[in-house]
């Protein structure tokens, strides 16, 4: 069941479906749609308009995704280009140069104390095995569930768009599976 768009008083889509990108080769979701392009407008950087790209209006990639809910919704000023005031565009610029303060360092290994994770959080994970131990995806912790795991939120190619469920992978930071096993770093905006 899809779920039913809301619009703001612009006539902007603020909730409902998103897809994760379009398809590249007919198999695999393309990266790079950002808040602009699942909103369909221009955006003024304080150096540059980023207008958005019409095949990827609808969507949300992992990073488009926390810029939609913590920059464009949420105040946190954005940018495209890391400056250490603002939210950066992609995953491992995020972790290395966004507001906030880091509250789980990258160590290359995964983190076994997450008694300082607060709703809110960013989560990153290294869960590609292609771009050797680079940062490569971002979600939000939501907190425990009712079985006590830590859940996120992210967007994902598997699924198709922002989810915390598990297809294509568990979204809990406990266990063995992919997104629990490629858990590097947290950053609290």
């Amino acid at each position: 069941k899809q779920a039913q768009p809301l619009y703001d008083a612009y006539g902007l889509k603020i909730a409902g479906d998103a897809n994760y990108g379009p398809l590249k080769d007919g198999r695999t979701r393309q990266e790079g749609s950002d808040f602009n392009d699942y909103l369909g407008i221009a955006w003024q950087y304080s150096d540059q308009l980023d207008e958005p790209e019409a095949e990827q209006f609808g969507s949300l990639d992992c990073s488009g995704f926390m810029r939609m809910v913590w920059g464009y919704r949420g105040g946190i000023p954005l940018t495209l280009r890391p400056n250490g005031i603002a939210l950066p565009r992609r995953s491992f610029e995020m972790l290395e140069s966004a507001p906030g303060v880091v509250i789980i360092r990258n160590t290359g290994m995964r983190p076994t104390n997450l008694s300082r994770l607060a709703p809110g959080d960013l989560l990153f994970f290294d869960a590609s095995s292609d771009d050797a131990e680079r940062i490569d995806h971002v979600g939000m912790y939501l907190g425990p569930d009712t079985t006590g795991a830590h859940r996120f939120i992210s967007s994902r190619k598997t699924i198709n768009g922002p989810t915390m469920g598990d297809k294509g992978g568990r979204s809990i930071l406990d266990g063995t599976g992919t997104y629990a096993k490629s858990f590097r770093a947290a950053r609290r905006l």
